[in-house]
């Protein structure tokens, strides 16, 4: 039985839930975010969040018009989590006081296949319109940023870490297992090939994420770190769950209130380091123009300051913090 049969029988069995006469319902529609065609028999399901507890309430198919409506829900804050084949899961909070029935209008979808599901939790409901409406900030430059880190479910997370243009984690990041290493000399992007950017298949944040998702070049980078204010959050911070790292804020009028969070992140996968003399690597797509060996990448540390800065260790496993037009 395929997925998406499997989504239609389970949200056939959880219909008696729906369009009842209760205390309270949530409403929507549900829509390819890329084409803007409604998505039908797409699985809605409505969580209820209690402290750190998440409570499955119910849930239906969308109609042939990617409409839903689910009752029979009490007062109180929910996340609602949307599936269906082909497209990336989206999740949105609502809470449920005042009015009878929640209208959350329309919710969209982006084309892409899940690679694990993402758990359904008190975490993940704290940033509920994660995936995808709402998974990237505008921030008035010429591309939009991801909220968080390929491997990564929260701002504050590191993610995964990956070699310069490898797509797959791995337990050691050497010279020797590194793919572009051929008998000592690099097999891709070198002086032969001149290619100065990364191919869409060796760009991690495309293979991961799909659609127009992609690695950022070191000219956004530059851009970024040159167009917003850059706020330091120590070790220990209230606002991003303790992590260390940069608060990035638009400059640009009609931006000033959007921002994303760069955490500390190390490499080739620390997982003690220390979370207040640590620093944030992550990777761009760019090769240096003049030295191909040297790949571009952001970097920050405890000290506060900013660079964007070249590294000829390509094997080295930085972070990926995605971007897109």
């Amino acid at each position: 039985m395929s997925k998406r049969v499997l989504l239609f029988v389970l949200a056939s069995v959880l219909m008696t839930f729906c369009i009842s006469a209760q205390d309270y319902a949530v409403k929507g529609s549900v829509w390819d975010f890329d084409t803007a065609e409604p998505i039908s028999s797409a699985a809605v399901l409505v969580y209820q969040i209690t402290g750190n507890d998440t409570t499955f309430y119910g849930g239906c198919s969308t109609d042939d018009n990617g409409s839903f409506i689910i009752g029979q829900l009490k007062a109180g804050n929910y996340v609602l989590y949307a599936k269906s084949d082909n497209h990336f899961n989206t999740s949105k909070s609502f809470t449920l006081s005042s009015e009878n029935v929640k209208d959350l209008g329309k919710i969209t979808m982006r084309g892409g296949q899940m690679l694990e599901e993402v758990a359904v939790s008190a975490v993940v409901a704290k940033i509920v319109d994660y995936f995808p409406e709402n998974v990237y900030v505008d921030l008035g430059l010429s591309v939009k940023w991801a909220i968080c880190n390929v491997g990564a479910y929260k701002p504050e997370d590191a993610g995964d870490h990956y070699a310069w243009g490898e797509v797959e984690t791995k337990d050691e990041y050497t010279w020797s297992n590194y793919k572009f290493n051929h008998l000592g000399e690099l097999s891709k992007y070198n002086s032969d090939d001149k290619k100065t950017s990364l191919d869409p298949e060796d760009d991690v944040a495309h293979v991961k994420w799909g659609g127009s998702w992609r690695m950022p070049t070191h000219e956004e980078f530059v851009e970024l770190s040159e167009n917003c204010t850059w706020t330091w959050y120590k070790s220990g911070n209230s606002e991003f769950g303790g992590v260390a790292g940069f608060k990035v804020t638009g400059k640009k009028e009609g931006y000033t209130d959007r921002s994303i969070f760069l955490p500390v992140t190390e490499y080739n996968n620390k997982k003690d380091f220390d979370p207040i003399f640590s620093s944030g690597y992550y990777w761009s797509s760019s090769i240096n123009k003049s030295v191909v060996r040297d790949a571009n990448y952001l970097t920050f540390g405890f000290s506060a300051n900013i660079y964007t800065n070249l590294c000829y260790r390509r094997f080295y496993g930085y972070s990926v913090r995605p971007v897109c037009p």
